[in-house]
């Protein structure tokens, strides 16, 4: 279990794979769950081990290794067309420092 929050909004890391966000809703946009009492999400085809946050969004990892973000574009909310492949699989750590996240893979 992970509690980890952001300028305005929180992510708890309930159980593997299961998450649920509540808070400023520009923090958490990405997920289609979302209502006024918060939102939950669960990747199906992999379990979310690990999520970091920076100021106005959020990184999950999964235990294949792909990063997911949800939240302001501007506090790398979206991950970049250019990046979307290299962070589909092998990621093993993700870091968020105030506007941006960093993410180590397995081969470097």
């Amino acid at each position: 279990m992970k509690l980890v929050g952001s300028s305005g909004a929180f992510v708890a890391l309930l159980r593997m794979g299961f998450i649920y966000a509540w808070g400023a809703q520009d923090q958490i946009s990405g997920w289609e769950l979302y209502d006024n009492e918060g939102l939950s999400w669960q990747c199906s085809d992999d379990l979310i081990v690990d999520v970091v946050s920076t100021q106005k969004a959020f990184a999950l990892l999964t235990l294949g290794g792909r990063v997911f973000t949800i939240g302001a574009m501007a506090f790398g909310g979206r991950i970049p067309t250019q990046y979307a492949q290299v962070l589909s699989e092998g990621v093993v750590q993700v870091v968020g420092s105030q506007a941006s996240f960093a993410a180590l893979k397995r081969d470097g």
